[in-house]
């Protein structure tokens, strides 16, 4: 059996970490090379060409920077701002509970679409603007979900014994449900935290300033390029369509 799980975890790691070390070893050929496909283990021509391209670029060297920045601030205010929603959400003796509930789920199926969502976005001034990356992504209903179940799986009795103790709401939250709710923040964190990084369509749509623009936004870019045929260096920077 020992045999049995060392080769099933094994088979397991290869097809995980493969597809990685494949683009790796891919991003390490000649571009121009590459094209004929056929690379699977090892690099058929030694380049570090494509790196060179993109390094040098001053608008990547900056997205790189917009990138972490929004990660970085977007990530915690998220987790806060979910947590305490879920929490108020999470009490019985909230007016209306089951009502609000309700109209926070219709919006995970229900959208008013992206033209009026693009308005709302630029009637607020948030367009071309670097919290537009951070404010319309601070509440997400389903990680809210998660926490609330997560805070209505406890007891109930340490609520009403930290009430009884003179503790309010605000107290509760920052001295109990903080630290018992680690194991979940963290996951909805890590959830917030890979979306923030791989993020490119908003950066797309609100934001024509190429100071603003996320690293997965200019790579994008760079990709559609190629694809089309222009050299990156020869093409204006990307534009939004003439609508927005």
């Amino acid at each position: 059996m020992d045999i049995i799980k060392v080769v099933f975890l094994a088979l397991v790691t290869i097809v995980t970490l493969y597809p990685f070390w494949n683009i790796f070893a891919i991003s390490l050929n000649d571009a121009t090379d590459a094209i004929r496909g056929n690379i699977y283990f090892w690099p058929r021509i030694f380049s570090i060409e494509s790196y060179k391209n993109i390094l040098t670029r001053a608008d990547f060297l900056n997205s790189i920077k917009v990138t972490v920045a929004r990660t970085a601030i977007g990530t915690p205010l998220a987790v806060i701002v979910t947590s305490m929603l879920a929490y108020v959400l999470s009490r019985k003796e909230l007016v209306g509970k089951k009502f609000i509930t309700i109209i926070f789920i219709f919006t995970m199926y229900f959208g008013g679409g992206l033209v009026p969502y693009y308005m709302v976005l630029k009637n607020v001034h948030l367009t071309n603007n670097f919290l537009v990356f951070i404010i319309p992504s601070l509440v997400s209903v389903y990680n809210m979900i998660l926490v609330k179940a997560y805070i209505e799986s406890m007891p109930e009795e340490i609520f009403e014994a930290a009430k009884i103790d003179g503790a309010n709401d605000l107290k509760i939250y920052a001295k109990m449900i903080i630290p018992l709710s680690k194991p979940i923040l963290m996951t909805i964190g890590l959830f917030v935290a890979v979306g923030q990084w791989n993020s490119w369509f908003d950066a797309y749509l609100y934001t024509s300033d190429q100071n603003l623009k996320t690293m997965q936004s200019i790579l994008v870019e760079i990709l559609n390029q190629y694809q089309m045929g222009i050299p990156p260096r020869n093409r204006c920077p990307m534009q939004q369509p003439e609508w927005l």
